[in-house]
């Protein structure tokens, strides 16, 4: 399950980024739309120096394929991106 983080938004600006998402993954990676969860945090991102707004994507997944499909699919957001590769992903038992 590939979960995108949306970091440094206020929460008009990540609900727009999510909605923005779904459209291009739907149409460039449909397999992955049905898997992938985003998660909006409301926090503060700045330069240490200088205190500018430093928003970013973190692609978090245990698929090295998800998760290059999704930086390649999320580059023309012009956000900065993050990936981070967990080394396992267990589903809760249903």
């Amino acid at each position: 399950m590939p979960n995108i983080e949306i970091h440094g938004l206020n929460e008009g600006e990540a609900i727009n980024k999510r909605l923005a998402m779904g459209i291009i993954i739907r149409r460039k990676a449909p397999e992955l739309a049905e898997i992938v969860v985003v998660t909006i945090f409301s926090d503060v991102c700045q330069a240490f120096i200088n205190n500018e707004p430093q928003p970013y994507l973190r692609i978090c997944s245990s698929s090295p394929d998800h998760l290059e499909k999704l930086k390649e699919i999320l580059i023309p957001l012009n956000m900065d991106i993050e990936t981070l590769e967990l080394k396992e992903f267990i589903p809760a038992k249903k």
